[in-house]
């Protein structure tokens, strides 16, 4: 038998589902991400259980499948989390960016249309509205910002590109690996090297993750200081 041909089914059920989910096609994936309940989606990082390996004669073709589903899995929950994620932030960010690009408009035609509509002598419409649309645009930008909305979304977007494209190398380096393995037998060298290649694969998940982990944490602790340096500028003293 072949490494990469067997299911792996001694997963725990919320694991199960998680994965059922992350095996959906594009579409239905992210739809079903993200119409699971916040708990599942707060949990879509945390490894799946470590498939059971044995290395006995004979068994060697089964635990390198089990190796190479398990890591094939780690990569596409990940990409389906941020898939599902990126939706979101993209339709929070273009709502908040819209309302502060009409906003902004409005108050620009605002001083023109109290000069050119009047009622009794005064303006139909009060020119202070300008300074109050005004102040709402920048308070829709300062969300956006605030809350990551449009910034996530480019992370989302190239986490999933850079997860796709290690996928694609990682399962093609493994067929490559499996041509090795059906002209050689069960070959302790070829084993070890696609041992290698699922470790190698597992860690460069881990470390898109946590590179966009980190980006989030850096752009978030930015915000806050800028909010907190505008607090105390405009701070009496």
């Amino acid at each position: 038998m072949r490494p990469g041909v067997t299911e792996i089914t001694q997963l725990p059920p919320r694991c199960v589902e998680i994965r059922r989910r992350s095996l959906l096609p594009g579409g239905q994936r992210a739809r079903a991400l993200a119409a699971a309940p916040m708990s599942d989606r707060h949990t879509i990082f945390e490894p799946a259980h470590f498939p059971a390996l044995a290395w006995e004669p004979g068994a060697w073709p089964k635990s390198l499948d089990a190796l190479f589903r398990y890591a094939v899995g780690e990569a596409e929950r990940a990409m389906a989390w941020y898939d599902g994620k990126r939706r979101r932030a993209q339709r929070a960010g273009r709502l908040l960016r819209l309302g502060a690009i009409l906003a902004t408009s409005v108050a620009g035609v605002t001083p023109i249309l109290s000069e050119l509509f009047e009622r009794d002598g005064r303006p139909v419409v009060d020119p202070l509205w300008a300074a109050f649309l005004l102040a709402l645009a920048g308070i829709l930008v300062l969300l956006d910002r605030f809350w990551g909305c449009t910034s996530a979304w480019v992370r989302y977007v190239l986490a999933a590109q850079e997860l796709a494209v290690a996928l694609d190398a990682f399962r093609i380096d493994w067929e490559r690996h499996k041509l090795a393995w059906d002209a050689r037998g069960e070959d302790t060298e070829t084993a070890q090297a696609m041992l290698d290649r699922c470790r190698t694969f597992l860690v460069q998940v881990r470390a898109v993750v946590r590179q966009e982990t980190d980006t989030w944490a850096a752009e978030f602790q930015h915000v806050l200081e800028q909010i907190d340096g505008a607090t105390k500028a405009r701070r009496p003293d």
